[in-house]
């Protein structure tokens, strides 16, 4: 009978700790889109896709940059460094545009 005195604060915080997780995932928006994280695994050409030309833009800015101070433009233009490109809320923005 002594054991109900450790089972039941402990089942009570557990408890506690899952409707903490839940109201998390439901402050995060975890489940507002159901269905386009089952869609993603068909859009991963599409994405290459963007990345590869992202990354080809971005060397050839990068060579414009590099012949430009090398012919000793008195003002080069700032450094471009690509770091990360986040594919998905660029195609939201191609869509809203």
């Amino acid at each position: 009978m002594d054991i109900l005195f450790l089972l039941i604060p402990l089942s009570v915080i557990l408890v506690m700790i899952i409707v903490a997780m839940l109201a998390w995932a439901l402050h995060t928006e975890q489940f507002d889109d159901l269905e386009h994280q089952g869609e993603l695994i068909f859009e991963e050409e599409e994405l290459a896709e963007r990345a590869d030309k992202l990354r080809a833009e971005a060397a050839r800015k990068q060579a414009e940059q590099q012949e430009s101070l090398s012919l000793g433009d008195a003002d080069p233009p700032p450094a471009v460094a690509v770091t990360r490109v986040d594919l998905r809320q660029r195609k939201v923005n191609d869509s809203t545009a």
